[in-house]
């Protein structure tokens, strides 16, 4: 029984998956790129790692409007230096919609619901296809 919920998992994953790249790929289409530089560093203080550092990018539109990005991850030291650049995308109509126009920045959750789909299908219908040999 354990192994048909497993797979429903698996299948549930992967369709959920499925909808996050075709999102993906709509925003990647109607949106807009541009050119943002590292401005400063946000500290954290605390926990193992003691203070780590989120950069904060500034990035102006294509119609001129200046927008602020703080990346999702810290580290220490620094992974980037100031004034070093990065490109984003936004949508124009929902300016709130900044990406990193990179491969995790772009599709991260779809990337990680499809490995999950893909261990959970495998892992149950392995044992869909050998439950026969081990009765």
């Amino acid at each position: 029984m354990w192994y048909r919920i497993i797979f429903i998992g698996g299948i549930a994953a992967l369709a959920v998956s499925l909808l996050l790249l075709k999102r993906s790929v709509s925003f990647v289409s109607r949106s807009e790129q541009a050119v943002g530089f590292v401005t400063k560093f946000d500290t954290i203080t605390g926990g193992d790692a003691g203070t780590t550092y989120v950069p904060v990018f500034s990035l102006r539109t294509n119609d001129g409007r200046s927008m602020v990005y703080q990346h999702h991850s810290s580290s220490a030291p620094p992974a980037w230096d100031i004034g070093e650049k990065a490109t984003f995308l936004y949508d124009p109509e929902d300016p709130s919609s900044i990406r990193m126009y990179n491969y995790f920045g772009v599709l991260s959750w779809s990337i990680v619901l499809l490995t999950l789909a893909i261990l959970l299908i495998t892992y149950s219908g392995g044992y869909f296809l050998l439950r026969r040999h081990w009765r």
